[in-house]
């Protein structure tokens, strides 16, 4: 799931050159740690929709907040909010699947459609109730981040 958290006041890019004249400790670590704060409000919106569609109780303890480092720059952070390798059929829970019987011959699915589970979805209206609210805590994160920076100047 993708969030995007908005500021008003300044374009997004007058605050990206903002944000890179910064030093690195306010800009990586401070929008990392904010993004974080904020992705743990919709973690655990999922964790509650997962628990109330469990079976196993895997899935929603499975479920994390982490940092997409391939994503992230010093003027940008991206977390993902989703299931570990222990609850990886999350996204079949959240959005179905058809039920196959039938083997595999030469590396081609030769099964067959005997039926479809219906979606139970958990993580978007998790997304969807919180957003908000973790978008106010990111920002708030980052207001106090960034005010222990300037005391200490």
């Amino acid at each position: 799931m993708n969030m995007r958290v908005r500021f008003r006041g300044p374009t997004p890019e007058q605050i990206r050159r903002q944000l890179e004249l910064l030093p690195q400790e306010v800009t990586g670590d401070a929008l990392r740690e904010a993004t974080l704060k904020g992705a743990e409000v919709i973690r655990q919106e999922a964790v509650k929709n997962a628990q109330v569609i469990k079976r196993t109780g895997t899935l929603a303890g499975d479920i994390h907040a982490e940092v997409n480092e391939r994503r992230t720059t010093p003027t940008r952070a991206w977390v993902i909010v989703g299931p570990g390798k222990e609850g990886w059929y999350g996204r079949l829970v959240e959005f179905g699947h058809d039920i196959v019987v039938g083997g595999r011959k030469r590396g081609r699915n030769k099964g067959r459609v005997v039926g479809h589970v219906a979606p139970k979805p958990w993580l978007r209206p998790a997304g969807d109730a919180k957003r908000k609210e973790a978008e106010a805590v990111a920002i708030e994160a980052l207001q106090r981040r960034l005010e222990r920076i300037w005391r200490k100047r």
